[in-house]
């Protein structure tokens, strides 16, 4: 589901950097996308919220210059290290 969205954006953008945050399994399939997008890694660790990891994640993300997000899933959890971030 994923995959469409960042052709659309790659698309739109042009030469603007696209970036995903994903964890295990999931970040090996965005390797293997041919748009292939730079790949954050986070190792989650279901039922924890991981505030602090979260939190230096967060310092490094803002650090890359971002200037939108796009959660997906809609989540609180997914939702934290973009608004920690600073990102709209």
């Amino acid at each position: 589901m994923t995959q469409p969205l960042l052709e659309h954006i790659a698309l739109a953008e042009g030469s603007g950097r696209c970036a995903v945050l994903a964890d295990g399994v999931i970040a090996d399939v965005f390797e293997a996308m041919p748009q292939r997008p730079q790949i954050l890694r986070f190792q989650e660790s279901h039922g924890r919220l991981q505030w602090r990891k979260r939190q230096v994640l967060a310092r490094q993300v803002r650090s890359l210059g971002f200037s939108h997000a796009l959660i997906l899933p809609h989540s609180l959890k997914s939702s934290l290290i973009p608004w920690l971030a600073g990102i709209p």
